[in-house]
């Protein structure tokens, strides 16, 4: 029991106000805040264990996620975890192989020191100066030497008018014909024909045939007139022909040339009757 500080009524203790005057029970209203703050209390202890119960139940619901999310996660993970481990096994290799390409390409000394040697003795070596393969020598050609032709004489035309003449009154065909040249161009006169120009085969084939027709044949030279050219001469002089059967009388002119083997042949002849 408790007096009220007013009217000095005796109050309980748990009495807000004074039954006659009114008055706030000061004790009353400690206990009041007493009460509230306990209440406050226990209001924050239950929303302390209800954030705890939140938070734990946060943590479960964390867990079950992570839980149910592992399995999917786990080999993409794994394959990462994978690829890592095969990267750098690769660079590994890589490195070592570079490493002992490097030594290798480093001679060693006693390598070095050999090769120096080497050097030295190839540099003091004499050179074997290589020895030239003799080629074949090709033989010259023979140079055909340039044969010099010789200028016509007398005694040349002379030789060739008597031997001309001899087997002409023999009749004899083969040596007649070898005194002319194949080159030959012959002309005959007659009062009939007038003159007549044949070619060495068509000249002798004429002469063949008068041969078979005559007989007792007799030829006499007149004097001779020689104009000389160099390997060429032309001889004018008098003819008198007579056979069995026909005679005549004229002027005859011969072009005679010296050949390359020595020879002289009659290379135009031209006969010209007197009195036609």
């Amino acid at each position: 029991m408790i007096v009220c500080n007013n009217c000095g009524h005796s109050l309980e203790r748990t009495e807000p106000l004074c039954g006659l005057c009114g008055t706030p029970n000061p004790l009353a209203a400690a206990s009041l805040t007493d009460q509230s703050e306990g209440t406050i209390v226990n209001r924050s202890s239950a929303a302390r264990r209800d954030d705890e119960g939140e938070r734990q139940s946060t943590a479960h619901v964390r867990r079950d996620r992570s839980a149910s999310a592992s399995p999917t996660l786990r080999p993409s993970l794994l394959l990462g975890t994978g690829v890592l481990i095969v990267a750098v096994a690769c660079i590994a290799a890589a490195t070592t192989a570079w490493m002992m390409q490097g030594r290798a390409a480093e001679p060693s000394s006693g390598t070095t020191a050999r090769t120096g040697n080497e050097t030295n003795k190839e540099a003091s070596s004499p050179t074997p100066h290589a020895t030239a393969t003799p080629q074949p020598t090709a033989t010259p050609r023979p140079t055909a030497t340039p044969r010099i032709v010789s200028p016509l004489t007398e005694d040349d035309v002379e030789a060739v008018l008597q031997g001309w003449r001899r087997a002409w009154e023999s009749n004899d065909l083969s040596t007649y014909s070898s005194f002319y040249d194949a080159d030959f161009s012959g002309s005959n006169y007659s009062s009939a024909s007038g003159y007549r120009t044949m070619a060495r085969s068509e000249w002798l084939s004429d002469k063949a045939q008068k041969f078979r027709r005559s007989n007792s044949v007799t030829i006499r030279l007149g004097a001779r007139h020689i104009e000389y050219d160099g390997e060429e001469a032309t001889v004018t002089f008098t003819q008198s022909y007579s056979s069995n059967v026909y005679q005549d009388y004229g002027t005859k002119r011969m072009r005679l040339r010296r050949r390359s083997d020595g020879s002289v042949k009659i290379v135009e002849e031209e006969f010209t009757p007197s009195g036609d």
